[in-house]
């Protein structure tokens, strides 16, 4: 299956976040394309070949990796006490990295969380 899709800006890195099957409902897999000129991250559902989301962040957002706190660390678990996910963008414009809550049962879910200088 072939797909254009429509992107505001000009996408650098992609990465894939793993879908969960037994989640409820069940999460397909997901690319997180970093939109370098357009400072912001666009989602894409694998299976559908659409944008569900787009991330604002800071300047020239560069790159990206997924993170998952070890167990036992201060940040380990979130708010709503599960366990944390997140995905951490450098960002070329501002010299910082900005983390992205990437829990789908957040009410922080794909906002920035926190900046690392």
């Amino acid at each position: 299956m072939t797909a254009v899709l429509p992107l505001a800006g000009v996408p650098g890195l992609l990465r894939v976040l793993p879908g969960d099957p037994d989640a409820s409902p069940p999460r397909a897999d997901r690319v997180y394309a970093v939109m370098f000129g357009a400072d912001r991250i666009a989602v894409v559902d694998a299976l559908q070949m659409e944008v569900v989301d787009l991330i604002d962040v800071g300047r020239g957002p560069f790159d990206l990796a997924f993170v998952t706190p070890e167990a036992g660390s201060r940040c380990a678990t979130s708010d709503e006490g599960r366990p944390r996910r997140e995905a951490w963008v450098t960002e070329f414009g501002t010299d910082r990295i900005a983390v992205i809550d990437l829990d789908p049962q957040s009410a922080q879910h794909h906002q920035v969380i926190d900046y690392v200088q």
